[in-house]
Order: C-alpha cells, then sequence, then structure tokens
C-alpha cells in the first residue's frame, strides 16, 4: 500500500485496486505525475477494508475486474454497501460487450479496456473527479 503525499490536496484520494503489482505501480505513477492523489491496494480484501473503514475518505476508485479470491462484481458490491453513489471505474481486459449488464446492474460509471492510453485514462478520471484537465500536465 503506498499513499502519495507530493499531489494536489484538494482532488479527491483515488483508490486504485489491482493485483499487478506492477500494473497498479504504473497506473498510480501516471496519476501522481498528473497531481491526483492515489492509494495503491494490490489486496482486494484489504482494499474492501481500507475503504470501508472511511469512505469518504475517497473520490473515486479505479478496479481491475479479475481479481484473486473477489471478483470484480464482488469488490463493487462491497464498495457500493458503503457508499452507493462512488464513482468507480473498472479496468479490464475483457472486452466491454461482454461486461455490459454486469457493470450497469452494478453501477459501474466507466469501463476501461486494456491496455489502455495514458490519455484514456486521465479523461476517464477527470470526467468523473469533475477535473477537466489533469491538474498537471506530464
Amino acid at each position: 500500500m503506498r499513499d502519495t503525499g507530493t499531489v494536489d490536496s484538494t482532488l479527491p484520494l483515488i483508490l486504485v485496486i489491482d493485483d499487478d503489482p506492477d500494473l497498479c505501480d504504473a497506473t498510480c505513477e501516471l496519476l501522481d505525475a498528473a497531481g491526483y492523489p492515489t492509494l495503491k491496494m494490490t489486496v482486494p480484501e484489504d482494499a474492501v477494508s481500507t475503504f470501508q473503514a472511511d469512505p469518504h475518505r475517497f473520490g473515486l476508485v479505479l478496479l481491475d475486474w479479475t481479481l484473486p479470491r473477489l471478483s470484480g462484481g464482488q469488490v463493487v458490491r462491497a464498495l457500493k454497501t458503503s457508499r452507493p453513489e462512488m464513482p468507480i471505474v473498472v479496468l479490464s481486459g475483457l472486452d466491454e460487450g461482454e461486461l455490459k449488464s454486469t457493470l450497469d446492474e452494478l453501477g459501474v460509471h466507466v469501463f476501461l479496456q486494456k491496455p489502455y492510453t495514458y490519455k484514456a485514462l486521465l479523461a476517464a478520471v477527470g470526467s468523473l473527479t469533475g477535473s477537466s484537465s489533469p491538474p498537471r500536465q506530464t
């Protein structure tokens, strides 16, 4: 787990959940470089516990859909139990068509297919945090 402190503190904290440490690191580094504060979690159960302990600490969740032990759907349900309006971006190598009805049912706001571009990631985050452009251009 890594909580960064070198970013714009006026922006909401983004919880990044991905069991692949390299992808999780890369996503957080991209967001951190653009000025977004992030908290990296690679164990889904720990991420759910951290979120449920203080759900209003977070303004956005980026969630890998394919996780060990808990499915992306189980994580979304657990997060939405604590905070139903929480905006969630699902990241997956699966095709969106395969997940569309499930994501709609769960109230997932945005889907990004892996591999996604830096521009697509920032656009998704910006649309859900209310910032039309990243705080810092990289």
